[in-house]
């Protein structure tokens, strides 16, 4: 499949391709999985991914294309207005891939309007619209589609995907029996992957050989008809827990495909009161929360997760047949529907609503008494929201909302409130009567209202942009000891906000920034914030004021005279041995701190650093030991002036020197470096091999180095790279000759003194050339598909291009600017 978007009718400006197959059989998935391969990301300047469902309406997918490109929703309703000058302007001339995920429409004649509506955006050859379907008649309804038709899995593989999830560890013991008892009832699956998953998911909490054999008893003999995989996913629904039925069946309240957040679904089941931790336990109703989340997804009730750099899961959606199985259980309590569909006798209880921008909608008394759940995405006045006198959830989407009415502070049953996607940048006062509160969400806050700490109950304090945020003084959220989430805190001591307010926040979690670290005055104050204590931190980003050019050399008159008290502030900053990010911006010290200068992994405090960005650190002169950090991935180094040679103590003590017999690997995980703005550095030293048993940046696939202008070289231990990139380092001269590596994507631009480029580099597809005056030759490219070269005016033995860049298909892509 990836060949066929690569590599076929490439002569035409639009293909069109389906995936065909049965509910739960992997459409998705698999169009997924074709969309993240290399190829195909390289290969198409833009992909879009809609997800159409039954609702197939051209304007509606143009639109969708629009925000999945721009992020704005104009929801036009003009064709020829959305295609010329909207889409035609971002996507003229490029080679875009359209997935359309879950068709079902079967009316030929909007399939032709959409196909003349795409052939109007005047995208580039090769473009391909790509759709998963179940109609299986689909071909002989638009015959311009090519198909795949996904088949089910052979028995041993269904058998051997059931066996992984129900035999997992912590399941039942997989016995002779068991096995067969599985077998029998794998077989009733009919190949259909997420009906198997989710039996492996149920029969995980089954330990017993009784209650499988129950379990094969009761499981539908046939998946034939369009009900019955429906049926089969309601008995796995059954089996849950009574307090995670209510919480699966919540989920209906959000559109199918909705990007479920992990933090906030649990934070609204919280709100809602689904969250009871067992008694005389240690839990919280957030481990409560991961605990239920976890469920769904290994049952496959949830799934598609997406997980942050750290590893940690923060997005999933819900299958279309787990999402229409929430709907049917959830018996109309929970509804997602335009404010014209509102019954005024309806049941509801959880409501989602959609109105006009600036209409206020109709909700009849009965509802509004009964409603715990609110997504109000419209108009809205106080005298509507004061008939909330059960409110739970209150979550307002409309930017034309500027302020809050004062009938919020009737809303004394208020847990969770968001009006991030609102124009609303400063709490009213009576805010703080929401006793309470649990939640609160804003996309940023100018001022926090005086009695903010009045709000005991507060455990999560969102904002959808710090940097917007970081003006506001949050006085007296020290008393907010419940707090697990707070993105920011600005340390002012003019305006009485002071480093200590940190100190009894031991609940912290999450990422956390620290602005305002010049107003701290030493060593003892920084201490206060008890940072070591705060084991659930998953991220810190300690910032001093942004010094001007004046600024900075100010600092370094201060460092000498030993007057600048950075250094004392951050030791005394040491956060958790249990921290995976690290950021420091302009810190103006001369060292960085003991507690990051440790060369062995024990006693390391960044023994669990996954990343790392140092940033506008101009006084040190040396980089902190880094090598020894197993988990580390991303280092990022931009700024540090004063740094000339990266020896061998960033590599750690191992490549100090002492040979040892045990096999030693420096920097073990690292995927991606960055060095950018140090134009003192001359040197970047091999690490020093003591024996045949070391390893050096064995994972390392991305190398950035930018404006570094005294560079000459870099090292020749780089054996898994495949995107290097070099930009404005004038002094770059040479490549090792031993230089070993795998370059896939190579880009050097502003290196006037390079020579010659390294001498393997046969797996290389990817070349951008410019300004490299002093290159005279290129070897030969074996793989490369594309290639741009500019201002390289030295440059010769191009006359054959055919042995510099044998061309193997039609996607070859060549630039070349000599002059």
């Amino acid at each position: 499949m990836v060949d066929e978007l690569c590599f076929s009718e490439n002569e035409k400006h639009l293909s069109f391709m389906a995936i065909v197959g049965k509910g739960g059989l992997g459409k998705t998935t698999l169009a997924q999985l074709v969309c993240k391969h290399d190829m195909v990301v390289m290969h198409f300047d833009e992909i879009i991914w809609i997800t159409v469902s039954k609702d197939f309406d051209v304007i509606r997918i143009l639109n969708d294309m629009m925000q999945s490109l721009t992020g704005k929703n104009l929801r036009l309703s003009n064709v020829d207005e959305i295609v010329k000058n909207e889409l035609g302007g971002i996507l003229k001339g490029k080679r875009y891939l359209l997935v359309l995920d879950d068709v079902w429409n079967k009316d030929r004649d909007k399939w032709d309007c959409l196909r003349k509506a795409l052939l109007g955006i005047g995208g580039s050859r090769g473009s391909k619209i790509k759709v998963t379907t179940r109609n299986q008649y689909f071909v002989e309804i638009v015959p311009y589609f090519k198909i795949f038709h996904l088949n089910v899995l052979s028995l041993d593989e269904s058998l051997s995907m059931f066996k992984q999830r129900a035999f997992a560890v912590g399941g039942p013991t997989e016995t002779t029996n068991m096995v067969d008892i599985g077998r029998d009832i794998v077989i009733k699956c009919r190949g259909l992957p997420l009906v198997i998953k989710a039996l492996g998911g149920l029969m995980y909490s089954k330990k017993s050989e009784i209650e499988w054999q129950q379990m094969k008893i009761r499981w539908p003999r046939r998946l034939d008809r369009p009900n019955d995989v429906l049926k089969v996913l309601k008995i796995c629904y059954e089996h849950l827990p009574s307090p995670l039925k209510c919480c699966f069946a919540f989920c209906s309240i959000f559109h199918q495909d909705f990007d479920l957040e992990k933090s906030n679904l649990i934070q609204l089941w919280m709100a809602l009161g689904l969250l009871h931790p067992p008694k005389n336990s240690d839990l919280s109703m957030e481990n409560m929360g991961n605990k239920y989340f976890g469920i769904l997804l290994f049952n496959s009730m949830l799934q598609d997760a997406k997980k942050d750099e750290y590893g940690s899961i923060t997005s999933c959606k819900m299958h279309d047949l787990f999402h229409n199985l929430a709907q049917n259980e959830s018996n109309n309590y929970c509804s997602n529907l335009e404010a014209s569909n509102l019954n005024g006798d309806s049941d509801v209880v959880h409501l989602s609503l959609i109105s006009p921008l600036r209409e206020i909608p109709e909700i009849s008394t009965k509802i509004c008494l009964r409603l715990h759940t609110l997504i109000l995405k419209g108009g809205l006045d106080g005298k509507l929201l004061a008939s909330f006198k059960c409110l739970r959830v209150l979550v307002l989407e409309n930017y034309s909302i500027t302020e809050l009415p004062d009938s919020i502070a009737m809303l004394k049953y208020l847990r969770y409130l968001d009006i991030s996607k609102t124009s609303i940048f400063i709490l009213p006062n009576n805010i703080t009567k929401l006793y309470n509160l649990q939640t609160l969400k804003l996309r940023w806050v100018h001022d926090i209202p005086e009695n903010f700490g009045h709000l005991i109950n507060l455990r999560h304090f969102c904002f959808g942009s710090i940097v917007e945020s970081q003006d506001c003084m949050l006085i007296g959220v020290g008393r907010l000891t419940n707090l697990q989430t707070l993105p920011f805190f600005t340390v002012n001591r003019d305006r009485g906000c002071h480093i200590e307010e940190l100190g009894s926040l031991d609940n912290l979690n999450g990422d956390l920034t620290i602005f305002g670290l010049e107003h701290v005055e030493n060593y003892s104050e920084a201490k206060h914030a008890n940072l070591s204590k705060k084991s659930h931190l998953c991220t810190l980003r300690f910032c001093w004021a942004t010094p001007t050019l004046a600024m900075q050399f100010r600092n370094v008159e201060r460092i000498s005279n030993k007057v600048c008290n950075d250094e004392d502030v951050l030791e005394g900053l040491e956060p958790h041995s249990n921290l995976r990010g690290l950021t420091i911006d302009n810190f103006a010290g001369g060292k960085f701190p003991s507690w990051m200068m440790v060369e062995s992994q024990p006693s390391s405090v960044l023994s669990n650093l996954v990343k790392i960005r140092l940033c506008n650190c101009n006084g040190c002169e040396r980089i902190p030991p880094l090598g020894h950090l197993q988990y580390l991935k991303v280092v990022k180094i931009i700024g540090m002036g004063n740094v000339k040679v990266i020896g061998a103590e960033f590599y750690g003590k191992h490549a100090a020197g002492g040979a040892g017999a045990a096999e030693v690997t420096m920097f073990p995980a690292l995927r991606e470096l960055t060095l950018k703005q140090m134009p003192s550095l001359e040197k970047w030293s091999e690490a020093v091999q003591q024996s045949n048993s070391m390893s050096v940046f064995p994972c390392l696939e991305k190398l950035k180095i930018k404006m570094c202008s005294s560079l000459k070289t870099v090292p020749s231990h780089l054996p898994s790279l495949r995107e290097l990139i070099i930009s404005g380092c004038t002094g770059f001269s040479y490549f090792p000759i031993n230089l070993k590596a795998s370059i896939f994507d190579l880009s050097i631009s502003g290196c006037p003194n390079l020579s010659c480029l390294p001498n393997k580099l046969e797996a290389l597809v990817k070349l951008h050339l410019e300004d490299c005056n002093n290159l005279t030759d290129i070897p030969c490219l074996p793989s490369i598909s594309e290639v741009s070269i500019s201002g390289c005016t030295e440059l010769i033995g191009l006359s054959n291009l055919t042995q510099v860049f044998p061309l193997r298909d039609m996607n070859f892509i060549l630039e070349i600017v000599v002059s």
